[in-house]
């Protein structure tokens, strides 16, 4: 008897250190919490270990369900037939699940505001094992509308000096990332994308361009469409620092009467007419008064308001 239990033992302390898969040692790096963008597509990154033999990707079955009932709650097989109908057509499994990494990363396109989850991964290896990895499921929050976009810019940039302005926006759609556009020299704008962590990405415009004077106080919008229809954008004010020397020049003379309306007569580039503007009350001749429009730029703005009150008649 003794000799009996000596070898169920040693079989058992076999089979825990030779099989090729034991589910007990699996392990799966799953996110497990993401935001997820209503209508737009949300990516999971995961990825298993086993420690056993190795085995060849047309052995592997991966499958992504429900954390309940999870023979039924299936939303990816690689047989459609047994996917949930309101999941058909919008799950893949983007990784190679017999790769060194083991990637079981999962899409879910389209989605929807009940795909909040928990959803977890399972590996099947016909006549070898099976396996749930519902300690590592990912759940999500769900976004109605996609978040706004960030301007990156310096407080003054200067006439005729090269500058760069930066849109960026978070996502969790890699395979489908946003597009960006700007409302001025989009032309020369260039776009990048990395990954920063836990399944979130980043989508970039970097604008360079040469601001002059005709841009100051102009508005710039960076535009994102998101995959799914959805949009965001951001707006940012130019201030241009004018490297034409004098702060203050007489733009305007007007001829006014009691009888007729104003007519004005630039003595000036009107392409400047943009700035701030004074208007000083001269001397009255021949039935005419004769007014002065100035132009102040912002540093002397409060001094001209103080030593040139407008007044009327």
């Amino acid at each position: 008897m003794w000799a009996e239990g000596r070898y169920l033992i040693i079989w058992l302390c076999f089979q825990v250190n030779f099989s090729p898969v034991f589910s007990d040692v699996w392990m799966a790096d799953v996110v497990p919490k993401m935001n997820a963008l209503v209508s737009s597509c949300v990516v999971v990154p995961c990825s298993f270990k086993n420690p056993g033999e190795k085995q060849p990707h047309s052995r592997i079955r991966g499958i992504w369900h429900k954390i309940k009932d999870r023979e039924t709650n299936i939303i990816y097989h690689e047989d459609s037939t047994n996917i949930l109908e309101n999941f058909k057509g919008r799950t893949k499994l983007l990784g190679n699940l017999g790769s060194p990494e083991h990637n079981c990363t999962l899409e879910i396109d389209e989605v929807r505001d009940h795909d909040n989850g928990p959803f977890c991964f399972r590996i099947e290896i016909p006549n070898v094992d099976m396996y749930s990895f519902v300690q590592n499921c990912v759940s999500f929050t769900m976004m109605p509308k996609p978040e706004d976009p960030k301007i990156v810019k310096t407080d003054i940039f200067e006439e005729g000096t090269a500058a760069s302005l930066r849109c960026f926006v978070t996502h969790t759609c890699p395979s489908h990332p946003p597009t960006i556009t700007w409302s001025h020299f989009n032309s020369e704008a260039t776009q990048s994308t990395r990954y920063l962590d836990n399944g979130i990405w980043e989508v970039e415009s970097l604008l360079t361009f040469t601001p002059t004077e005709e841009d100051d106080h102009t508005e710039i919008t960076c535009s994102i469409n998101f995959h799914g229809n959805k949009k965001s954008e951001a707006t940012a004010r130019l201030s241009v620092k004018s490297m034409s020397g004098s702060d203050t020049v007489v733009l305007w003379v007007c001829l006014y009467s009691a009888h007729s309306q104003a007519t004005w007569k630039s003595h000036h580039s009107p392409s400047v007419t943009k700035h701030f503007l004074l208007t000083v009350l001269s001397s009255f001749t021949n039935g005419h008064w004769m007014l002065s429009m100035l132009m102040e730029k912002s540093p002397l703005k409060m001094v001209l308001k103080a030593a040139l009150p407008s007044r009327k008649d």
